[in-house]
This record gives C-alpha cells, sequence and structure tokens, in this order.
C-alpha cells in the first residue's frame, strides 16, 4: 500500500523543525557539538548548520533506511537528503541501513559518494555515514571470561 502525502503535513513536520532548531541555536555558544535524534528532526542539521557553520552535527537515524526505490516515493526527498547531509555524523543502526541512504543520496543528488570512506560531499560539506549497532552486549566480555 502506498502511504499518503499530504502538504499540511510536510509543512508540519518543516515547523516542528524549525522550533527544534530555534532552541538549539538559542541555548548554543560558538561552535556546540549537537546531538539530534530521530527522523523526527530530519531537518534540523541543516537549519542548525546555516546558523552554527562550525557547529559539530551528529544525527542519529534510529529506524532503517530503505532502498533508494522505496524512499523514492517521498515527494519531499530531496529537501529532507539535504538537510541530513548537513550533519557531519549520520549514524544507522547497520552497515546496510549505511548503504542504502548512500545508494539514495546518490540516486537523488548532484553529490559525491565514497562507499569505501563512506562519505557523501554535498554541496562541499562532507557527512561522514557510520554504523552504530543497537545491541548492548551482556554480558560484558570482562564479566563473561570470569
Amino acid at each position: 500500500m502506498r502511504p499518503a502525502f499530504r502538504d499540511s503535513d510536510w509543512r508540519g513536520y518543516e515547523a516542528v523543525n524549525r522550533k527544534f532548531a530555534a532552541a538549539i541555536i538559542a541555548e548554543a555558544r560558538r561552535d556546540p557539538v549537537v546531538l539530534v535524534q530521530d527522523y523526527h528532526l530530519a531537518l534540523t542539521p541543516r537549519l542548525i548548520r546555516h546558523r552554527k557553520p562550525g557547529a559539530t552535527i551528529v544525527l542519529f537515524w534510529h529506524i532503517p533506511w530503505p532502498n533508494a526505490e522505496a524512499f523514492g516515493v517521498c515527494p519531499w526527498k530531496c529537501q529532507i537528503l539535504e538537510h541530513m547531509l548537513s550533519a557531519d555524523i549520520l549514524g544507522f543502526h547497520t552497515r546496510h541501513h549505511c548503504q542504502n541512504f548512500l545508494a539514495t543520496a546518490d540516486r537523488y543528488l548532484e553529490c559525491q559518494i565514497d562507499h569505501e570512506q563512506m562519505t557523501a560531499t554535498y554541496q562541499g560539506h562532507i557527512c561522514r555515514v557510520v554504523p552504530y549497532p543497537i545491541s548492548i552486549e551482556w554480558p560484558p566480555r570482562q564479566l563473561a571470561s570470569r
């Protein structure tokens, strides 16, 4: 089943992202380190970057990234990708999700992808795309070896 896309929902999404970015900018000093969590705030990295160009911005995406074809049905795909690529580090749970993201960016934007380094360069800005596994090893190795 194809999802429904409504302009009013997109405008609300943009407004929420602008509010979060404004709050971060108001609190931030010179060159902050900012961690943006999840798909709710995909536009926030670029909004922060415009006002705080020296910020270090990390965006972690908590849900799987689909393949390029699936993401391609979104009418705002390019805007979402552009905003996400304003982060310095973009994290996903698995390498497969990272590869899906890089393939999506490569397909829909004029950007340079380096699959070996796991980076995307868009409008001169380099975004490193990194897997951060979701599980916690238990018991920790030091306890397991006793």
